[in-house]
């Protein structure tokens, strides 16, 4: 069964469209008003995350904190870090490494799909909190990143090929966010210590 986030790519990737450069309907509407239901939510600027729009650290992990209490299971953190971020700023200058930021984060969100809840760490880092993803599905999510990493490392015009590592954990009875997020990070750095640009699940 094709996983709800495959859905539309095949078009989008025949027609050649670069998702950089088309905002989703949640980023054309703008930045969240301050004291709303959504308050938490940013609009990056450009030169951190292009039209990507996420939660701060603080409140994706509120959102998190509040899916795992009364020991309930299920959901999925998913870390994703863009590779060699350093060196893309040191051959391509540091205005093509904030597009490459930018443009990984508009790719894992195109991919994921909307329903996810996204948050930024900064310097290439996302997180994603998929709620009703189970460990069952861990392949899906691996299949998943790897159809991201095939899109940034062949990208069009003039963006520099880039590739993203990425670690997931999943929901577990007695989890808070620390505990989840430890697994996910583990399976995260498993991946850069095989060479990057990859999948791990800590199952």
């Amino acid at each position: 069964m094709i996983p709800r986030w495959y859905r539309g790519l095949t078009k989008r990737r025949r027609r050649g469209d670069n998702p950089a450069a088309e905002p989703s309907d949640a980023a054309a509407a703008g930045p969240r008003e301050a004291g709303s239901a959504d308050a938490g939510y940013r609009e990056e600027t450009a030169g951190e995350a292009g039209h990507f729009r996420t939660l701060d650290r603080r409140a994706f992990e509120r959102v998190v904190a509040d899916s795992l209490k009364g020991g309930r299971t299920g959901g999925c953190l998913l870390l994703c870090d863009v590779d060699r971020c350093r060196e893309i700023n040191a051959v391509y200058g540091r205005e093509a490494g904030d597009a490459v930021i930018g443009y990984a984060g508009d790719v894992i969100r195109d991919i994921f799909g909307e329903y996810v809840c996204a948050g930024s760490f900064g310097g290439g880092r996302y997180a994603l909190w998929l709620p009703t993803v189970s460990a069952g599905r861990a392949g899906e999510i691996g299949r998943g990143i790897g159809i991201v990493n095939d899109r940034l490392l062949h990208p069009s015009g003039e963006m520099p090929p880039a590739s993203v590592s990425a670690g997931a954990a999943f929901g577990r009875a007695g989890d808070d966010v620390k505990s989840i997020h430890d697994r996910a990070r583990q399976a995260l750095r498993q991946v850069k210590d095989n060479g990057n640009c990859g999948f791990e699940a800590a199952l």
